[in-house]
């Protein structure tokens, strides 16, 4: 037995003696939503050989320099494409390339197979099996872009639970052995590498699930119990952290607080279903954080992207957004009674983390940002984070109104600075636009999280100088209106004694920016100043009067600008710099329009904006 498991795990097996157990999956049935996420009796397996000692290096990350470093090796094909799962030199020169390679090697592809297997796809259990044998014949621990990032690793392990459990019997026990000498790298690695900057509070939880899963999956690896019980006692402080009291993220970035709270759920999940507490203190943190991305997706389900995004998605349900997910879960598991979002009882999500639990008893209401979001505004506000969303019907489809005030306290690289930035979305339209996560390096993703690329106003430049936060002020509903300020003061620290107000008037189908510079001191001289709209994809704009008419489909959107300041409208351009460019949902970036008001003020100003959509 011990040269099958060598031959079949080259690359690297577990320690040198001891015995090595792995979660044995039962077979599932064929019905949709099998949960792989429950406890069972572990089986034993063998698991002898050398372990492979390899420095910890980032192969995505090396510089440059006259020569191209030598390849490394090829890991299979990606079965889901096949394609060569790609690492190398070119990784180096390419970006977008160690992007791609980082989503490859988070093995995302196999749970999604082993599903497609438990629903009795044989060639899919096949192609599952085959690639992950490939992959583990070929990797070496610690090297290349599959360990650049520890993060990867948190989300492989969770892929990994996923997918041995709904391949069940169809897994070797040769597979399942490497599995779990690969699982102890895993979590030596992430145990090792825990991020401890006071900005990294996603990326130290996403490792501390990732341990919680790795151990409890294989839990005869040595050390495994106390992997997992160090971790699940961490996230009382880590999950808290990452959070206000009213459930926004620190850092204002919605959909990579959507990742952190699934990777909470799967491993609370894995815990619960093993026997292992779970901190009461966390299941707090995570109804708290579930109920706001609930209330900020509202009827349109999507989260608005601002700041960064995830890297790729984790155990993915196309149709069900994750923000409704995580709240119908939250429900299931009996931490809140209050109203369900969307697809409550037909969620796969809730199936596998929660197979068997009842609803809460009492009748199912409506959600509340849901049924309010009818022929008058109604509003949520999120006064910690400096957010307040307005939803609405408009043209019998649903509309977002989101006004990120703020500006966060703690800014880490997942937030945008951009105060008194405003977003509008009308059905599958995005009327005023976020320019969507950065996503790498270069001039686009310098441009794409600068505050010139958001819907702020530049003062010389600046939207505002670092450290100083933007505040919300008033943020409420009258009758068949909504109203909402807010303002900062972060030139003041440049030595330019202007304040900043901005006036956002909803008013049924209307939305008037009220842009205000009101002078803080006698002598504020000569500024330049820059006003920008970016406008989603999609629309075509002609002029009209002192604004343009722009088209989208049926939709036809009349802009009314300020006079004062010079317009142009630029799309897609990249000369002299990047501008009038937006990130989609499938992460491509696309030329999108996007209006720049030029001009100088001496004192005070006022500048009006209007977008009416009819």
């Amino acid at each position: 037995m011990l040269e099958g498991l060598l031959a079949r795990a080259r690359a690297f097996t577990s320690p040198p003696a001891g015995k090595v157990a792995v979660r044995a999956a039962e077979p599932l049935s064929s019905r949709l939503g099998a949960s792989p996420f429950v406890s069972r009796e572990p089986e034993r397996w063998q698991g002898l050989g050398p372990r492979r000692a390899a420095p910890v290096v980032a192969g995505g990350h090396a510089s440059v320099g006259p020569e191209a470093p030598p390849p490394l090796p090829n890991w299979g094909e990606d079965p889901t494409t096949g394609e060569p799962l790609p690492v190398g030199p070119r990784l180096v020169l390419d970006p977008g390339a160690f992007r791609e390679a980082r989503i490859a090697h988070r093995h995302a592809w196999f749970p999604a197979l082993a599903f497609a297997a438990a629903q009795g796809d044989t060639a899919a259990g096949e192609a599952a099996v085959g690639a992950m044998d490939g992959w583990l014949r070929q990797d070496i621990p610690g090297t290349g872009v599959a360990w650049a990032h520890p993060s990867d690793l948190a989300a492989r392990l969770l892929h990994w639970h996923a997918g041995l459990a709904w391949l069940g019997a169809a897994a070797p026990d040769t597979l399942r052995a490497a599995m779990a000498g690969s699982a102890q790298w895993h979590i030596e690695h992430l145990r090792e590498r825990l991020p401890r900057a006071p900005g990294d509070h996603a990326r130290r939880i996403a490792h501390h699930c990732g341990v919680i899963v790795g151990a409890l999956t294989f839990p005869d690896l040595p050390g495994s119990r106390a992997a997992w019980t160090e971790s699940v006692s961490a996230l009382r402080f880590a999950l808290p952290e990452e959070l206000h009291p009213d459930g926004s993220p620190q850092d204002d970035a919605p959909l990579r607080l959507a990742e952190t709270l699934w990777y909470v759920a799967v491993a609370r999940a894995v815990a619960r279903a093993n026997g292992a507490s779970f901190p009461t203190v966390a299941d707090a943190a995570l109804v708290r954080g579930a109920r706001f991305l609930e209330r900020l997706a509202g009827e349109l389900g999507a989260l608005p992207p601002l700041g960064e995004a995830p890297l790729g998605d984790l155990l993915d349900v196309p149709g069900r957004p994750l923000a409704w997910g995580l709240w119908n879960l939250v429900r299931a598991w009996g931490l809140d009674d209050g109203p369900p979002a969307p697809h409550a009882d037909d969620d796969p999500r809730v199936a596998w983390l929660a197979p068997g639990v009842p609803h809460p008893a009492g009748p199912l209401a409506e959600p509340l940002s849901h049924e309010a979001a009818g022929k008058t505004w109604s509003m949520w506000v999120f006064r910690e984070s400096g957010l307040a969303v307005a939803h609405m019907r408009i043209k019998n489809r649903p509309s977002r109104v989101v006004a990120a005030m703020g500006t966060p306290l703690r800014s880490t690289h997942d937030t945008h600075v951009a105060p008194l930035h405003l977003l509008w979305d009308v059905g599958d339209a995005s009327v005023l636009a976020d320019p969507g996560p950065s996503q790498g390096a270069g001039r686009l993703a310098s441009w794409l999280r600068s505050p010139g690329a958001h819907n702020v106003l530049l003062l010389d430049g600046h939207a505002v100088a670092e450290g100083v936060p933007a505040s919300l002020g008033v943020a409420r509903v009258d009758g068949k209106k909504a109203r909402i300020e807010g303002s900062h003061t972060g030139w003041h620290r440049l030595r330019v004694p202007l304040t900043h107000e901005r006036d956002v008037l909803l008013n049924q189908a209307r939305l008037i920016v009220t842009d205000r510079l009101v002078p803080a001191g006698r002598r504020v001289g000569r500024h330049a100043v820059r006003l920008s709209w970016q406008l989603g994809p999609g629309w075509s704009l002609t002029p009209e009067g002192t604004g343009y008419l722009a088209k989208r489909g049926d939709l036809t959107l009349v802009i009314q600008l300020p006079a004062a300041l010079a317009w142009s409208v630029h799309s897609g351009e990249s000369t002299p710099g990047p501008v009038g460019w937006v990130r989609t949902a499938s992460g491509g970036v696309v030329a999108a329009p996007c209006l720049v008001g030029d001009g100088g003020v001496d004192g005070g100003a006022e500048f009006v904006t209007s977008f009416e959509v009819r």
